[in-house]
């Protein structure tokens, strides 16, 4: 098995980032460990894809460090935990935050609005909760939205479901039995996606 390099230190960290460093695609290698906290000193990352390995832990808190830099997030299938950092929404700058089937816990924040460019949102198998935030409907770019298997409960946003008619959003996948909106209504399965 691999291991993630947690064990480098800051410093070699600082030194991949002035050599300016934009791309980190490790996917499906068997890592384990953590994310390491170090991975903010990359000041030019672009793409950080650990997607399908082992990882665990959580998010680094410190990932908004990223938001000059930071296009395309990608940690889905790991045995990542705990809530989602503040940090992230400030990401202003990401296009696709893909963190699929993990242990991810606790709400989607209001500020999720902050991340504009944002086109695909993929949290989908993981065990989410509250309300999915109003402020999703200010999310003008976004295209893509699965977020079922969750614990989310509530209502959905008549403007998101109104996105999703007029073929801006191309898919939007929540849970039926949890998740009310006007997508949903004529539908019997548990499962309920739409393609724009």
């Amino acid at each position: 098995m691999l291991f993630f390099p947690m064990s480098l230190s800051a410093h070699v960290y600082h030194l991949l980032g002035w050599m300016r460093v934009h791309k980190i695609f490790e996917g499906s290698r068997e890592l384990v460990g953590t994310v390491p906290n170090e991975i903010i000193h990359l000041s030019r990352l672009a793409t950080l894809r650990l997607e399908n390995n082992t990882l665990s832990g959580t998010i680094p808190l410190r990932i908004g460090s990223l938001k000059k830099s930071l296009l395309y997030l990608n940690l889905s299938n790991n045995r990542i935990k705990g809530g989602l950092p503040k940090e992230i929404y400030k990401l202003s700058k990401l296009l696709v935050l893909d963190l699929h089937n993990n242990f991810l816990n606790g709400d989607l924040d209001r500020t999720i609005e902050n991340i504009k460019d944002l086109k695909i949102l993929d949290i989908h198998s993981n065990r989410f909760s509250g309300q999915l935030p109003y402020s999703m409907i200010e999310l003008d770019s976004l295209e893509y939205i699965d977020v079922s298997n969750n614990n989310f409960q509530g209502y959905c946003e008549d403007e998101i479901c109104q996105k999703v008619k007029d073929g801006t959003i191309y898919k939007f996948t929540v849970d039926c039995l949890y998740v009310t909106c006007t997508r949903c209504v004529d539908d019997v399965n548990d499962i309920c996606t739409w393609l724009g």
